[in-house]
């Protein structure tokens, strides 16, 4: 959760919290990844981002796409590269097929 960085930990103003702005940049990383450590819960974000101003609330919903985009692209090249290295669930059969007879007659 490392990347909702600078938005739970922002200072509030009249009982919400303002944009902090590029969170790469901001102090208040390291705080709001201790946070982030601390409640892996969905439940304690979604009660937190009742305060938020809607354009926050719109800052992450997009650095949650980004992070979701990034994993999915990781997911899938590591596919990608199991199936290269491995081959599919046809070959994995085959080759399970093939040990399960050598195996019977040895």
């Amino acid at each position: 959760m490392s990347g909702i960085i600078a938005i739970f930990a922002a200072e509030r103003s009249n009982g919400r919290v303002e944009s902090t702005g590029r969170a790469e940049s901001s102090p208040r990383t390291p705080i709001t990844n201790a946070v982030c450590r601390a409640h892996p819960e969905s439940g304690f974000y979604r009660e937190r981002v009742k305060l938020r101003l809607p354009e926050t609330v719109a800052d992450i919903a997009i650095i949650l796409i980004h992070q979701t985009d990034y994993l999915l692209m990781r997911l899938i090249e590591t596919a990608r590269q199991r199936f290269l290295k491995e081959g599919g669930i046809r070959e994995a059969m085959t080759r399970a097929r093939i040990n399960y007879r050598n195996e019977k007659k040895g």
